[in-house]
């Protein structure tokens, strides 16, 4: 039971117009996993560390795997509600044993997608989000 706030009564959740809201959105979480955004942050005032990263290194990119076996895909995969996709974004030129290893990874988290895109691509859509 929850109050009413227009009427001051009690009445279960489930018979409140408002309780329906939460089916009408659609949740998305988007994790950047090796992709590079050198110019996202170009707007912002102060100081941005940028240091140059070859996603494509083998040693970054094996780091970069630990980090995300150990901290986002059990958030992700432990989050008590599911009801959202999971886009993981990856640099278009990330090998196929990487891609592989990754989708590996993620198989036990429905609706999970893996979207390959270029720098130039998402550079020029965060000059678009940062106007």
């Amino acid at each position: 039971m929850m109050l009413d706030v227009r009427s001051g009564r009690s009445a279960p959740v489930a018979n409140r117009p408002e309780a329906n809201l939460a089916m009408r959105f659609r949740h998305f979480v988007v994790t950047r996993f090796n992709i590079c955004i050198n110019d996202a942050f170009k707007q912002v005032i102060g100081p941005v560390i940028r240091a140059p990263i070859d996603t494509s290194n083998g040693a970054w990119l094996d780091a970069r795997f630990k980090v995300f076996e150990m901290t986002c895909l059990p958030s992700v995969v432990a989050q008590a509600e599911q009801n959202f996709a999971w886009i993981l974004v990856v640099d278009r030129r990330l090998a196929k044993r990487d891609h592989d290893r990754l989708l590996a990874l993620v198989k036990r988290k429905n609706e999970t997608f893996i979207h390959a895109a270029t720098e130039a691509q998402l550079n020029a859509r965060a000059d678009k989000v940062m106007q």
